[in-house]
């Protein structure tokens, strides 16, 4: 990206290096650059060798826009994709996403419908009809797209791992094989659509045929990202009755009797150390039992024997009833980091709390409503949301204009 930089800054820069230019800055995670770069070739300053090459800039400056969720220039640049008959379902599908990042969902959901109306191999788009449908609780209706994908004549690695994990959350055990043998068939090289196989036979108990598609998975290449599910796995078709007791007392860790759960976990993890999930509901159990300093403890040494999600989130709460403020908001933000893209309404509470508690009143404010859409009943949110417009009243009207024309002025430079 520099070297191309430093040779576009030395010579006339053309259709051809910006459009590479372009792609390298996505590529580095640069989006806004990207996006500035795609928009300069929707000037006539530099005329391309084909209208539909028009199209792909106007096509890729959608993407970046959207990806540096920019989404009012996203649909004006895809509404120039849209015309060019090659680049319109995409178009269509990225546009939606912009809707959606605007709050528009209703019109997300006509865009996706009629994306696949005029592509009915559009993988988004059906992805994107069937996790809406979940969302409102159209069950039946989202399993059904989802099984019309995986019969889709190239479905994608990532759409065939995440269906087989939707069928087996929803207990369609029989589906959830059916889609994970045809992921493995067709992939027979990729470690995941193995492990996603021996996954959806221990569930079945199949456990014969999970240790099989195990072995298969361990001689893929890549495979050692993967080899703390291998072992759950394996452990759960060698000893399946360790993976009945974990999931009766992982449920009692969160509502059930916490100290009895414990107990039980603490037995688990004495027999089988590398059992990460059972070692962190020990750790949730404890949390609820009101031991908080072991609970500490347990989370804190799972942050350096795994990279298990959610002890960041734990820690938080662990630290804030302590009194730790500091501690507490460091933790929260590390469990934002942890699932980037992720809307968690709990979290975004914790960490409103823990940032009003360190005086950070706007940035608390932003998050406490977040998480207010997504929980309007949450009586914790309720009280944090409360006690932010306490403090911003005694804060007095000139410093509260002042955090709403920071506001603005970052917005501007974001669209700058």
């Amino acid at each position: 990206g520099i070297a191309l930089e430093t040779v576009c800054g030395k010579i006339m820069p053309d259709w051809d290096s910006l459009f590479c230019y372009g792609i390298l800055m996505m590529n580095a995670g640069e989006p806004a650059r990207a996006a500035k770069t795609f928009s300069l070739l929707l000037d006539d300053k530099f005329p391309p060798e084909g209208e539909n090459k028009k199209a792909d800039a106007a096509m890729m400056a959608g993407i970046a826009f959207n990806a540096a969720e920019r989404w009012q220039e996203a649909q004006r640049a895809l509404s120039v994709a849209m015309k060019d008959e090659e680049n319109r379902v995409d178009a269509i599908v990225e546009s939606a996403k912009s809707s959606a990042g605007l709050g528009e969902w209703a019109v997300a959901e006509r865009l996706w419908q009629r994306a696949v109306e005029l592509d009915p191999q559009n993988e988004d788009g059906w992805m994107n009809l069937a996790t809406r449908a979940m969302d409102y609780g159209e069950i039946e209706k989202a399993l059904k797209i989802f099984k019309r994908v995986s019969k889709l004549e190239e479905p994608s690695r990532e759409a065939m791992a995440t269906i087989a994990d939707v069928f087996l959350q929803m207990g369609d055990l029989s589906d959830a094989v059916e889609v994970a043998k045809r992921f493995a068939e067709d992939l027979p090289g990729d470690g995941l659509a193995n492990i996603v196989l021996a996954t959806a036979y221990n569930k079945n108990g199949r456990h014969k045929l999970a240790l099989k598609s195990l072995e298969k998975a361990e001689l893929c290449h890549g495979i050692a990202e993967f080899e703390p599910i291998i072992a759950r796995q394996r452990r759960f078709a060698k000893h399946p009755e360790i993976e009945e007791l974990f999931k009766k007392s992982a449920a009692d860790a969160l509502d059930g009797d916490a100290a009895e759960a414990a107990l039980e976990l603490q037995g688990i993890v004495e027999k089988h150390e590398d059992f990460v999930e059972a070692r962190y509901f020990l750790g949730v159990a404890l949390r609820r039992d009101e031991r908080l300093s072991e609970a500490e403890q347990v989370f804190t040494q799972l942050l350096i024997d795994s990279d298990l999600p959610g002890c960041h989130k734990e820690l938080t709460g662990i630290c804030a009833v302590q009194g730790r403020s500091k501690e507490a908001l460091a933790h929260a933000e590390a469990a934002l980091e942890d699932m980037p893209g992720e809307d968690d309404p709990q979290l975004f509470t914790n960490l409103a709390a823990a940032l009003m508690e360190n005086d950070r009143i706007d940035e608390a404010l932003k998050y406490a409503q977040r998480a207010e859409m997504h929980m309007p009943d949450d009586e914790f949110t309720k009280r944090v949301l409360a006690l932010l417009k306490q403090k911003m009243s005694k804060r007095g009207l000139i410093k509260n204009l002042g955090a709403v024309m920071k506001e603005a002025w970052s917005w501007k430079r974001k669209k700058e």
